[in-house]
C-alpha cells in the first residue's frame, strides 16, 4: 500500500510539473524577427517536439499592440511593425468559400489539435488588425477581408470555421482551439467577441451584432462552469487558471459589463475579484483535473 501511494504521489507530482507549463500564461519563448514579427518556440509538448512556429494569435496580437502604441506615441517604428505583422496575415490567410481563416500550421497535442486547426482568438485579433488597417488607409480591401473573417464565426469547426454549437443549448461558442473536441477556453472566446464588437461598432453590420449577441448568451450560460467557488477555471475541461489568467478573467467580466451593461458580468467580476490565490488549492485543483483525465 505504501509503495502504491508513493508511486501515485510521484506520478501526480511529475504530471503537475508537466501540465502546468502548458496552461501557464507565458509558457513559451517568443522572439521577433528583424521586422518585428513574433516567432513562438513551443519546444516539447506532451512528448513531441513542436519547436519554432509562426502563430496567427501572437502575430495578430502584436499587430494590435503596435497599432495602439503608434496611436499613443506617433512613433513610425510602431506603424512599420503593425504593417509587417499585417503583411504576414495577408500572406498566410486562407480563402475558403465565403470566409477567411488563419489556421495553425502545427500540431498542438495538449488539446489534441492537428495542423490546420483554426482559432477564434486568432480570428478576433486578426479582425481588429484589418479594421485598424482600414482606419489608417481607407483601403476598402481591408474591410472586405474583415467582412470575410466575420463570416468564419458562423461556420462550424468541421467545415473550416471556428463555431462550436453547444449540443445542449444550440448556443454559439467560438473556439480558441478549433479541434475535434474544443476545450472551451474563456479568454480566447473573449478575444473573438471583442473582434466582433469592434467590427459592429465600425460598420453597423447586423450579422456581426447577431454573432456577438449569440456568443454573449452562450458565455452567460457557461459562466458557472468557469467558477470553482474559490477560483476560476482556464477552460471548460476544468484546468485552473494561473494568477495572471484569473486576473484576466476578472478584467474580461469588467469589460463585458462596460460593453453591455449586463449585471451578470459585474457580479462575476466582483465575485472573482474577491478570490485569493492559493498555491496548494491551485495544485489540488490541477491534480483533480489530471486524475479525472487519466481515468
Amino acid at each position: 500500500m505504501r509503495k502504491t501511494i508513493i508511486i501515485f504521489v510521484l506520478v501526480i507530482s511529475v504530471s503537475l510539473y508537466a501540465v502546468t507549463s502548458y496552461i501557464d500564461s507565458a509558457p513559451y519563448d517568443v522572439r521577433t524577427d528583424s521586422l518585428g514579427v513574433p516567432v513562438v518556440d513551443y519546444g516539447w509538448l506532451m512528448g513531441r517536439y513542436i519547436g519554432e512556429q509562426r502563430y496567427a494569435v501572437a502575430i495578430a496580437d502584436r499587430a494590435d499592440k503596435s497599432y495602439r502604441y503608434f496611436l499613443e506615441t506617433g512613433d513610425d517604428e510602431y506603424l512599420q511593425r503593425f504593417y509587417a505583422n499585417l503583411g504576414w496575415l495577408e500572406t498566410n490567410k486562407v480563402e475558403k468559400e465565403g470566409f477567411v481563416v488563419f489556421p495553425a500550421g502545427f500540431d498542438y497535442p495538449f488539446y489534441g489539435c492537428k495542423a490546420g486547426w483554426t482559432s477564434a482568438m486568432a480570428q478576433g485579433l486578426a479582425l481588429k488588425s484589418y479594421l485598424h488597417a482600414y482606419e489608417l488607409s481607407g483601403n476598402e480591401s481591408y474591410l472586405t477581408t474583415a467582412r470575410r473573417i466575420v463570416k468564419s464565426f458562423s461556420v462550424e469547426i468541421e467545415d473550416g470555421g471556428v463555431l462550436y454549437l453547444d449540443p445542449d443549448t444550440g448556443g454559439y461558442w467560438y473556439a480558441e482551439y478549433g479541434c475535434e473536441n474544443p476545450p472551451g477556453v474563456l479568454n480566447g472566446f473573449w478575444f473573438a467577441l471583442d473582434g466582433l464588437y469592434e467590427y459592429y461598432n465600425l460598420t453597423g453590420d447586423s450579422e456581426a451584432l447577431v454573432l456577438y449577441l449569440r456568443g454573449l448568451d452562450e458565455l452567460k450560460h457557461s459562466l458557472p462552469d468557469f467558477d470553482s467557488g474559490s477560483w476560476t477555471y482556464y477552460d471548460l475541461e476544468g484546468y485552473p487558471s494561473d494568477l495572471i489568467y484569473h486576473n484576466l478573467h476578472v478584467q474580461i467580466m469588467n469589460d463585458l459589463y462596460n460593453q453591455t451593461g449586463d449585471e451578470i458580468f459585474y457580479e462575476y467580476s466582483e465575485r472573482w475579484r474577491r478570490y485569493n490565490y492559493s498555491s496548494p488549492r491551485f495544485g489540488l485543483m490541477l491534480a483533480k483535473n489530471l486524475f479525472r483525465k487519466l481515468l
